[in-house]
């Protein structure tokens, strides 16, 4: 940064190069950017905007600055929180919920708001690695879910806020060596400078395996009939009800390893005969 402003603009590399070390924000800005700022016909204003007025903007030391064009930068905002409402059976919704910071179990599954899968929320992987795997493995998992709810008989499957604390207490220890830690204010803090580092502990092929098969431990089960059995039914397959052959073949191993491992051990067996 201080090579891209050239010499001398002290002022604005005071106030522009961060503190803290690369990557505890997201690492910016692009290229151009730096150098736009020490344009002869470019001066750039470092203090607060006051308010818009018809001729321009005014400053809060007063100032007036006239201008023709006004192009508002917002970026993006990044909602920890659903867009639209979700209400659980309390009648309570994720944003009371929420009140005091995120609250989601392996950035999928939300305490008292049982049946209800989020993709890569807080405290799933977003900087330390691609994520289109773990959306892919995040979807695999909530269908894993989805399945087990329907074929077994189950009313709400609901994460334990007991587990939760303690994925959160090793995400509280974990992060402190790492550089999300540092005096930066980011959205994986919640857009605080200092806050829990909602962002997973390790890489993203450690968070892919962590979650490939559900931690069926940490959550409650309703069932929906009295015996969490009655799933069981009268005892019959859909491929006996239906004559189906092919839907019965699960006795039979063909798979090419199988096949030789059977002959190796039927040859074996006639030797020692």
């Amino acid at each position: 940064m201080h090579r891209r402003m050239g010499p001398g603009n002290e002022e604005l590399k005071s106030f522009i190069i961060p503190k803290w070390s690369p990557g505890c924000r997201r690492i910016s800005p692009g290229d151009g950017y730096l150098e736009a700022l020490v344009q002869p016909n470019v001066e750039p204003v470092m203090i607060g905007i006051d308010k818009v007025v018809p001729e321009g903007i005014q400053t809060t030391d007063g100032t007036l600055h006239k201008m023709d064009v006004l192009v508002c930068a917002t970026g993006f905002k990044v909602a920890f929180k659903p867009a639209f409402r979700v209400i659980n059976a309390a009648g309570h919704s994720v944003d009371d919920d929420w009140s005091h910071g995120p609250n989601l179990y392996m950035g999928v599954s939300a305490p008292r708001f049982p049946n209800f899968y989020t993709i890569v929320g807080p405290g799933a992987t977003w900087s330390n690695g691609t994520l289109l795997p773990s959306i892919e493995t995040t979807v695999e998992y909530s269908v894993k879910m989805m399945r087990k709810i329907q074929t077994e008989g189950i009313k709400a499957m609901e994460v334990k806020q007991e587990a939760l604390d303690d994925l959160y207490a090793h995400f509280d220890e974990f992060h402190k060596s790492t550089v999300w830690q540092e005096e930066c204010r980011s959205w994986f803090k919640d857009g605080k400078i200092k806050n829990r580092i909602y962002l997973w502990p390790g890489s993203t092929i450690h968070f892919l395996k962590s979650i490939k098969e559900p931690r069926m431990e940490d959550y409650d089960i309703r069932w929906r009939y009295k015996n969490r059995f009655a799933f069981l039914g009268n005892g019959d397959v859909k491929a006996t009800a239906s004559r189906d052959v092919k839907g019965l073949s699960t006795y039979m191993r063909n798979s090419g390893k199988d096949t030789k491992s059977q002959l190796w051990l039927a040859s074996s067996l006639i030797r020692l005969r």
